[in-house]
């Protein structure tokens, strides 16, 4: 691979958005947003309250800043900034089919949001911004 580098220094650019792209995908599949975008699929603009550069743990993958998180009456929606979009299509999941259970950290509390079998942490703030937005229509539990 140096030798290639060495040789034909015009190939890195391609060679690195393949690896970027390639590494996008699979964290998709490891997170199970693959998974459940292909369930709760966004296939019209999201009307509701949005909170932007969130970031949360889906199954193996954190998301660090990078999580667009909507809400409204009936739906969450859950977005990736355009970088990391690879993948990563946006999902309205309905609300109802979202349960919460709050979890005590050392330092922060989180609540575990559970959608088919595929779990969400999220900051307990996040969480209680959801609540509100919502207008009460979705809660979670208390452990």
């Amino acid at each position: 691979m140096d030798v290639i580098i060495k040789e034909y220094p015009q190939l890195f650019p391609i060679f690195f958005i393949v690896m970027w792209c390639c590494v996008s995908f699979i964290l998709s599949k490891f997170g199970g947003w693959h998974y459940l975008a292909k369930q709760y699929p966004c296939t019209r603009k999201f009307n509701g309250k949005k909170y932007y550069f969130n970031a949360i743990k889906m199954g193996l993958v954190n998301y660090r800043n990078c999580i667009t998180v909507g809400v409204n009456n009936t739906e969450l929606y859950l977005g990736v900034m355009f970088l990391f979009r690879i993948g990563h299509k946006p999902m309205k999941i309905p609300l109802a089919e979202i349960t919460g259970k709050q979890i005590d950290g050392i330092i922060f509390d989180y609540v575990i949001l559970s959608i088919k079998n595929i779990n969400i942490k999220i900051p307990k703030k996040l969480a209680d911004k959801i609540v509100v937005a919502s207008n009460g229509a979705w809660n979670y539990s208390v452990s």
